[in-house]
């Protein structure tokens, strides 16, 4: 009976002890009032010595910001922005955590940032330093922007979003309803680099500093010449292209539509392509991928032959008082020269990436595969250094099946 109830004491003795540890004033190093929550990281190369690193930390102040809160509003947000340069990341973050008296986690880390200058000179160590982090989501979108990366998350202004931890969110997905660009994260960039199959590529970014950005084609535009009139601000548009590590070039908003179209990123899209009946104007077609489109590969005489064949639906969008778009024959026309123009677009995309870029960053090696007999095969075959040999035949059909929702009476 005592041994009982000396059992039960204790078992009381303990609970009060964790609730008295439980609700004490003590701060352990997991309160939130000694942590600072890094929402964005740049990385350019440092001013002083190129073989040292400039590290950018975007904190945002504890008393707008929780873990589970998302984010300040707009009106009160003002991003506290502190760099170092140091040999490495993770001696950028040991300074970091002295200098600020705090210690920094990145759980809530949405944006990384890697300037053209360093992308240049390859980032290989730096993804493998920040996919070992444990802290460092998968999912992390990754960039390559024009300008330094500090100056881009400086001036990163969001237009209408009040939460910047949302718009870090939600801006990559943009490319799901334009193609203009693609949700790119640090997992697939470390899953590139490290697979034989496929090359790397990051969301293209810069700052625009000019109220007056005028182009001569809309497919054109790029990350330093969206035609918006806005205050200073990030333009996220295109796809930086990587060989291995090192950026290999940049795809315009046109070049990134045919990526997501082969990549199936973009389901509907809205294309601008030259008015057959008026060579100064346009013709705005919503397209539907019908899904059965289709990439093969066949090696012969150790030459890889990519077989391109595309299904698309759409509907004229442009509304011409005196063209007959509800036409069978002018329909027919459109549809023959959109399937005609897009195979061009997309032909020139592939030669560009193959014979200019030299890199495989639609995954076509994933197609080849059945090629080979086994995998040691593939890996003598050397994909990636074959892949600038390929020879690309393109094949869309495109059904514009109405003008609009216009009649005539």
């Amino acid at each position: 009976m005592h041994y009982k109830k000396f059992i039960k004491n204790l078992f009381i003795a303990l609970l009060l002890v964790s609730l008295a540890l439980g609700f004490s004033k003590s701060y352990t190093s997991y309160s939130i009032d000694n942590l600072d929550f890094v929402l964005a990281m740049g990385i350019d190369v440092s001013e002083s010595d190129e073989s040292k690193l400039k590290v950018s930390f975007e904190f945002t102040r504890s008393s707008n910001y929780s873990p589970d809160s998302g984010g300040g509003s707009s009106d009160d947000y003002k991003p506290i922005i502190s760099s170092v340069e140091a040999s490495s990341i993770d001696s950028a973050i040991n300074l970091m955590n002295a200098h600020m008296g705090k210690e920094l986690k990145f759980s809530h880390c949405k944006l990384i940032v890697f300037s053209e200058k360093l992308a240049e000179k390859g980032i290989s160590e730096h993804v493998y330093t920040l996919i070992n982090n444990v802290q460092i989501r998968p999912s992390t979108n990754i960039i390559v922007s024009k300008c330094e990366s500090e100056y881009y998350l400086q001036n990163l202004n969001p237009t209408i979003e009040d939460y910047i931890t949302v718009y870090y969110e939600v801006f990559p997905n943009s490319g799901k309803y334009t193609g203009y660009t693609t949700n790119a994260t640090i997992g697939d960039f470390f899953y590139s680099m490290s697979t034989n199959t496929c090359e790397s590529f990051a969301l293209l970014s810069g700052i625009s500093d000019n109220d007056d950005n005028s182009y001569e084609d809309i497919n054109n535009i790029n990350a330093n010449n969206i035609p918006v009139q806005s205050k200073r601000t990030a333009e996220n548009i295109g796809i930086a292209v990587f060989k291995n590590d090192k950026l290999a070039g940049e795809l315009n908003a046109i070049e990134a539509l045919c990526f997501s179209i082969l990549t199936s990123k973009v389901n509907n899209f809205l294309i601008s392509v030259p008015n057959p009946d008026n060579s100064n104007s346009y013709l705005d077609i919503y397209l539907h991928d019908d899904m059965s489109s289709k990439i093969k590969v066949d090696i012969v005489n150790e030459t890889p032959y990519v077989h391109v064949n595309l299904k698309l639906t759409g509907d004229i969008s442009t509304a011409d008082y005196n063209s007959k778009y509800s036409n069978d024959t002018t329909l027919k026309e459109i549809s023959e020269y959109t399937s005609s123009y897009l195979e061009s677009t997309i032909s020139d995309f592939l030669y560009k990436t193959s014979k200019e870029y030299h890199t495989d960053i639609i995954c076509v090696g994933k197609r080849a595969l059945r090629e080979f007999s086994t995998w040691s095969e593939y890996e003598k075959y050397n994909w990636k250094d074959r892949y600038r040999d390929s020879f690309f035949d393109v094949n869309v059909e495109a059904n514009i099946k109405s003008g609009s929702l216009i009649t005539e009476t």
